[in-house]
């Protein structure tokens, strides 16, 4: 994507989800690839960001920490919220994943691809395919429909007070042929 393209993406996601993100919070964001989303929203948000992945692909001015894709390296509780933006359907084991984000944070706000026709499904998996073939970003084909989402992660103790659905945009500026899922969830005791 070219530099343009990402800054409004990055704008338009961070206009979608800067509300669930409380002012001046610790943010864990988990697989937080080139960094960018999470940049943005710590400046908008005033927000403390923390950025973790398994491989390092960061491009913001932010820190990176590595760690195994299974075990966040941090203690209960230690943030306000956790970010999983686009990871989910990368991961191998996606209730592991969850169950650490719902760990470390009080707050887990998960944005996914998703689709609901065949058509839709076509076109998330062929962009996450040429979004990430080159980067040694795990695809496991994961996407699901907006009801899975839902069912995964209610399935993983995690009391869901927001989902909505963000469709395709297929005119203006910044062009995005996939439907976004946001959830958010709060973590129970």
């Amino acid at each position: 994507m070219s530099a343009p393209a990402v800054a409004a993406r990055e704008a338009r996601l961070v206009s979608w989800i800067a509300a669930w993100i409380p002012p001046a919070s610790s943010v864990l964001d988990i697989g937080a690839g080139s960094g960018l989303l999470a940049a943005a929203l710590g400046r908008a948000r005033g927000s403390r960001m923390t950025l973790v992945d398994v491989v390092d692909h960061n491009r913001s001015p932010l820190p990176l920490r590595l760690y195994d894709g299974r075990t966040l390296p941090f203690e209960p509780r230690t943030f306000d919220v956790a970010l999983l933006a686009f990871v989910l359907h990368h991961s191998a084991d996606p209730r592991q994943t969850l169950r650490e984000a719902r760990r470390v944070a009080r707050r887990v706000v998960i944005l996914e691809d998703t689709y609901r026709s065949m058509l839709e499904r076509l076109a998330v998996l062929w962009t996450d395919w040429i979004l990430n073939r080159g980067h040694g970003v795990a695809t496991a084909w994961g996407q699901l429909r907006p009801e899975q989402w839902r069912a995964l992660v209610g399935d993983d103790r995690l009391r869901i007070i927001h989902t909505e659905e963000l469709p395709p945009k297929w005119l203006g500026r910044y062009r995005d042929p996939i439907r976004h899922l946001l959830l958010v969830a709060d973590a129970g005791a």
